[in-house]
């Protein structure tokens, strides 16, 4: 029988050392694996990682910049880093998840302009804030304000924005329109649409998309049936659908599955058996009334365990409502007090954002986010924790951003914040800001923007002792 004839010691020698020698040009010629090179790892440090309500003491965070990725965690002296990591000292010092504005408006009714909007940025980046949802402004103004925010290395949140979608009413009579359209086409640019029984709305949607948007906003003049067209068809093209608590012609409960209703006021439509249309509540002569007892109702309680199941948020804005009510207005500033307690206390998520604008955030002690967290958990009695989640996990998840960003860990993007101060024994102490990491970049704050963030503080306590 024919056998193979055995190989010779000198042929297995050189096979060997043939086969030594390209492994070692092989290895020698690949790149290096960027997971293991330029990492930095902050040490000794406090975190609160926006998931779980108990700080973790004496951690360390490891971060790589190239990336921006969180690469590891872990407790104390657990595992040894290897001699080519960087080392940051953090003990001290406390870090969470980068703060998120869940509700502001950047170019609204300026057109195309941006120096006020990109002031806002560099202030709500001094504060922590490390992500904004602007809820509609001038697309093209909005658009470059989303670059200039887009590199790691830029001391300025990066932004997400919306298509505003509408009815022709509406269009055709809110003072604002011409002055935030500017040379554009209200209802016909892609960052803002009409829609009627007609419209495509996947044709609408990848229109909106292809122009950088984050997801449509719904807002006014429109109907039931066209509204729930827009929440099916962006959970089939995994595109995010924020809407107005109501639409005069759709109220809250044809809006379950959208992924956030904006302004608590607007869940007093939930329990009245017809709502009024656009024209009809425009009408000097309608009333609209805000009971109390119907929060307790059954029909509120099915319509928030349905809420509750779809995973929406509710992006109250209630501090807009503390600003500006007067006497007049006093019994929609306790609705929407009472209605967001309700919310939170039948387990729904409750997101921070103040629907404010630029003149409102003239400087870095304008911290209108944190009032709000302080509002929302004063009114509703949550943890300082989940007043904390209402600005990074909730609006994350509002977003549908969470598997990135809103909480802190391995695999997840380093949007950071490192206070001298611990926030769960204080929301105040979120003026404390020492750094902001974001996409792993870090940037410290200068003495200078720490003065003028804790310049309210002292204001404040002043004001109280005086008083």
């Amino acid at each position: 029988m024919y056998r193979a004839p055995k190989p010779s010691f000198l042929f297995l020698a050189l096979a060997v050392f043939f086969a030594c020698t390209s492994s070692e040009s092989s290895s020698s010629d690949s790149p290096e694996d960027p997971s293991s090179d330029n990492l930095v790892a902050y040490t000794g440090l406090t975190l609160i990682d926006g998931i779980d309500p108990n700080p973790k003491r004496n951690y360390t965070v490891v971060i790589n910049p190239d990336t921006g990725d969180i690469t590891d965690l872990f407790e104390g002296t657990q595992k040894s880093l290897a001699a080519h990591i960087s080392v940051r000292d953090f003990s001290g010092k406390y870090m969470m998840p980068g703060l998120i504005e869940g509700h502001f408006h950047l170019c609204s009714t300026n057109g195309e302009r941006t120096q006020e909007g990109l002031v806002s940025m560099q202030n709500m980046f001094r504060q922590g804030i490390t992500t904004i949802r602007d809820m509609f402004g001038n697309g093209i103004g909005v658009r470059e304000l989303q670059k200039m925010g887009a590199p790691k290395d830029q001391a300025l949140p990066k932004v997400h924005f919306v298509c505003l979608v509408a009815g022709a009413y509406f269009i055709s009579i809110d003072s604002r329109v011409e002055a935030t359209v500017g040379r554009g086409t209200p209802g016909e640019e892609p960052w803002f649409k009409v829609i009627d029984d007609q419209t495509d709305v996947g044709e609408l949607i990848q229109e909106a998309r292809s122009f950088g948007c984050s997801g449509l906003k719904l807002y006014a003049d429109i109907s039931a049936a066209n509204a729930k067209r827009l929440i099916a068809k962006g959970k089939e093209m995994n595109f995010p659908i924020f809407s107005h608590g109501a639409l005069l012609e759709a109220g809250p409960r044809d809006l379950i599955g959208a992924n956030s209703l904006s302004h608590a006021d607007y869940l007093n439509f939930v329990t009245v058996d017809e709502l009024p249309s656009l024209q009809e509540f425009d009408d000097p002569s309608y009333v609209e009334s805000f009971p109390l007892e119907d929060l307790k109702s059954t029909r509120m309680r099915d319509f928030l365990t349905d809420f509750k199941a779809e995973n929406m948020v509710l992006d109250a804005t209630l501090n807009f409502y503390q600003r500006r009510a007067g006497p007049e207005e006093r019994h929609i500033l306790n609705f929407v007090q009472a209605a967001s307690k309700e919310v939170y206390t039948q387990g729904a998520k409750i997101s921070a954002g103040v629907d404010g604008f630029n003149d409102e955030i003239s400087n870095p002690s304008n911290f209108s986010l944190l009032e709000e967290i302080k509002y929302l958990q004063q009114q509703t009695g949550m943890s300082n924790f989940e007043a904390l989640q209402t600005a990074t996990y909730n609006n994350a998840l509002s977003l549908r951003i969470q598997d990135e960003y809103g909480s802190i860990a391995i695999g997840k993007k380093a949007d950071l914040i490192v206070l001298e101060k611990n926030p769960l024994e204080d929301l105040e102490h979120l003026r404390s800001l020492e750094y902001v990491i974001k996409d792993g970049y870090e940037h410290k704050i200068s003495d200078e923007n720490k003065v003028q963030l804790r310049r309210r503080t002292a204001v404040t306590k002043a004001f109280h002792h005086c008083h």
